[in-house]
């Protein structure tokens, strides 16, 4: 079994054991213009997964302390999506995958 696969089943894990798991739900919105009728449609699909919510404290250059929320997920957000967790919703900044093999298996999201 190569490294790459024993990191895959080990977020797998992560996302199905019951300590750290909290189910999420995305919301995505999209527009699609329709020229023929002159107008644009919205719609919005609900993708259930499951997500870790952290906070991460780093100091900058000039030693200002900054204050990160980012979650952990089990789906590839977008930039702007709507993020659920238990009662909050957070919006979707920032998204870096993590694909050592080029296989994405987790997703972290900076969310505000």
């Amino acid at each position: 079994m190569s490294i790459y696969a024993e990191f895959r089943d080990l977020a797998a894990e992560l996302f199905t054991g019951d300590d750290f798991k909290v189910e999420a739900t995305l919301l995505r919105t999209s527009s699609t213009y329709n020229k023929f009728t002159d107008k644009t449609v919205t719609t919005t699909a609900s993708i259930p997964c499951v997500a870790i919510r952290k906070v991460r404290e780093f100091r900058s250059n000039d030693g200002v302390l900054i204050t990160e929320s980012f979650a952990l997920m089990n789906v590839e957000p977008k930039p702007n999506d709507k993020l659920t967790i238990g009662p909050k919703t957070y919006t979707v900044g920032t998204v870096k995958e993590t694909a050592p093999d080029g296989n994405a298996f987790v997703w972290e999201a900076a969310i505000k």
